[in-house]
């Protein structure tokens, strides 16, 4: 149980260490360069977080559960794995970049017949392609260098070295986030002026120098869990390494379903950890949506503690896939879900006023009915990786899939479609998934296998 438990607490580290300095370094370069400048730098981020999407390509989960199953295999999974995603963010890269040069030449051939209008609007497109093209060229080098960092972290965590991990991430994060906060404070010092009036182009170098922090910080990141691997692996017995010659060489990109079903469940749980967001994009007005994303955004940021606890239990069901260890791991997540959600809800006015002001006070109900989410998440993440660990995904798989199909027709039935709806509806449907879960669990045979517990 103490080994469940620091586990948990060092992955917790390691999301809630990016949280603090993803939220830091906008609000410092909002105050000190201004608006514009975090336009720059958030169009550049959501392009790397783009690439990074694609080309983790379902070996966040997969990774773990491969590694859990056969440790002497790991160097091959990170062999396969790298050059995998080396080929996705070569293409990706590829087409984002015939696309975005189709959609500047074409404008301009059809802009020669007035030639006015074409100079101004080329004037524009161009000075505006040279202010964003440096750093979205530095995210995506940051996407490869972060993608191949997270490939050692999913085989690690699948050994359980959920401590390394948190100590190189850690101190990568914080490193890079300290170096590019530091960056802005002697840029705004020498520039003599703390308005946020410095030249365009200085600001889109100092963002340049901020995204190359980024990178290094993954670069560190990715020797140092790679040493960490490593050693893990000198440390095997030779009979267990003559072991990992049974998995198969195959470095292209899989496409095979047992891979695929992973890449779908990606992308499945990104659209339903913001169903009633995307609903009310669809079917309602900004005002609604905005009122949804701020009372919803307590509840993402919460999310964090369900994926480190669903990242531990993930290796730990593999080895241990009994009814008793889901027992005892359902115990401890709705110990968890109802200590977040119970908070949550007491503190709910007051977080309003904390966050948004004693205006947005009336939001406060809102975010009670919402706090119930983060309790049903907890329990849904127990559920999951018990059901992955038994190989089951194409049940998970179907069951995510159906259960957003059937909150799309029922958003799309209603007459009217408002934050408190949207609320009450992820509600709906984060309570159908886990009935769901539940009974997968109860209709498949217990496998009978002597292993430790949690």
């Amino acid at each position: 149980m103490w080994s469940f438990l620091q586990s948990l607490a060092a992955l917790l580290s390691v999301h809630a260490g990016t949280l603090l300095g993803g939220t830091v370094l906008p609000i410092i370069l909002t105050r000190f360069l201004g608006a514009e400048a975090l336009g720059i730098f958030t169009f550049a981020a959501s392009f790397g977080l783009l690439l990074l999407t694609i080309i983790d390509w379902g070996y966040e989960t997969r990774l773990p559960l491969l590694s859990a199953s056969a440790p002497e295999s790991a160097l091959e999974l990170v062999s396969q794995a790298q050059a995998a995603k080396f080929r996705l963010w070569y293409i990706a890269l590829l087409c984002i970049i015939l696309l975005y040069a189709a959609y500047f030449l074409v404008p301009v051939a059809l802009f020669q017949s007035t030639p006015l209008q074409s100079t101004s609007l080329h004037n524009t497109s161009s000075q505006t392609t040279l202010l964003t093209i440096a750093p979205l060229a530095l995210y995506a080098a940051w996407a490869i260098a972060r993608g191949m960092t997270m490939t050692y972290s999913a085989v690690l965590r699948g050994l359980q070295r959920f401590g390394a991990i948190a100590r190189v991430e850690n101190i990568g994060t914080l490193s890079s986030h300290g170096a590019a906060v530091l960056l802005v404070m002697i840029a705004v010092a020498k520039n003599d002026n703390l308005h946020g009036t410095m030249p365009p182009e200085q600001v889109v170098m100092l963002l340049c120098g901020i995204i190359m922090c980024f990178v290094a910080g993954e670069a560190a990141k990715f020797f140092a869990l790679r040493k960490e691997l490593q050693e893990q692996e000198h440390n095997r017995s030779a009979s267990s390494k003559a072991a990992s010659t049974q998995v198969r060489s195959t470095f292209g990109i899989p496409l095979t379903w047992s891979h695929l079903v992973f890449v779908m469940m990606q992308a499945t749980a990104i659209v339903q950890s913001r169903a009633g967001i995307y609903a009310l994009m669809l079917l309602s007005t900004p005002l609604e949506i905005g009122i949804a994303g701020a009372v919803m955004r307590f509840t993402i940021a919460m999310r964090l503690l369900p994926g480190a606890l669903f990242h531990v239990l993930l290796p730990h069901f593999v080895r241990s896939p009994k009814r008793e260890t889901l027992g005892k791991a359902l115990a401890i997540g709705l110990v968890i879900g109802l200590a977040g959600s119970g908070g949550l809800f007491i503190a709910a006015e007051w977080l309003i006023g904390l966050v948004y002001g004693a205006k947005f006070l009336h939001l406060a109900p809102l975010l009670r009915i919402a706090a119930w989410i983060f309790c049903l998440q907890t329990l849904g993440q127990v559920l999951e990786s018990y059901l992955l660990a038994r190989q089951k995904e194409r049940a998970v798989n179907w069951a995510m899939f159906l259960c957003l199909c059937s909150f799309a027709a029922v958003c799309v039935s209603l007459t009217v479609m408002t934050a408190e709806i949207a609320i009450w509806s992820s509600l709906v449907l984060e309570s159908a998934l886990l009935l769901v879960f539940g009974g997968i669990i109860l209709a498949d045979k217990p496998q009978q296998e002597n292993q430790n517990s949690l």
